[in-house]
């Protein structure tokens, strides 16, 4: 979501708010204007992809993670200082695949937890400096309780997906 965009419209994104038992996983960004706010994993559209093939890239290039996309959860219309955003989040199952990787995302930086996680201090939580390199590609994910969610410093687009999933489950 780097630039403005000049044309008046906004920068279409998608995000997976992707659920195992009774926790969703969480990203910390790693770069730009948003850079350690919490978000829920995803990316822009890129031209001649339909928003779901937008996800399912974003999310193999970014974790590794292969998931079942679902329905629309919720819908953002945000306004940031580079410019106007549609986010698109979409309910997923992470599936597990001949990868081998059980479902779970496959970053491996100091702190990534693999269970859900509930005993966090994340807004204190330092990115270690030996994960810096490769987070780029793979930024800091976890599993996170949705009760724990407001723990969290989520980047404003993604705090409406918060409330949602704290007023109604993922319903």
């Amino acid at each position: 979501m780097t630039g403005s965009r000049q044309n008046g419209y906004p920068l279409i994104v998608t995000a997976g708010v992707i659920h195992k038992d009774d926790a969703v996983l969480v990203a910390r960004r790693t770069a730009g204007a948003l850079e350690g706010l919490w978000e829920f994993p995803g990316g822009k559209l890129e031209r001649g992809e339909s928003p779901e093939e937008c996800l399912a890239r974003e999310l193999r290039e970014e974790l590794g993670l292969d998931v079942e996309i679902e329905d629309i959860f919720r819908v953002v219309y945000h306004v940031y200082a580079h410019g106007p955003v549609l986010l698109l989040a979409y309910r997923c199952r992470p599936v597990d695949t001949k990868s081998g990787n059980g479902g779970e995302p496959a970053t491996s930086t100091k702190g990534v937890l693999r269970k859900p996680h509930s005993q966090a201090q994340p807004m204190d939580d330092p990115v270690p400096e030996v994960a810096r390199a490769s987070q780029a590609e793979n930024p800091p994910s976890r599993w996170v309780k949705i009760p724990d969610l407001p723990r969290y410093r989520f980047a404003p687009a993604d705090k409406l997906i918060v409330e949602k999933l704290l007023r109604s489950g993922l319903r």
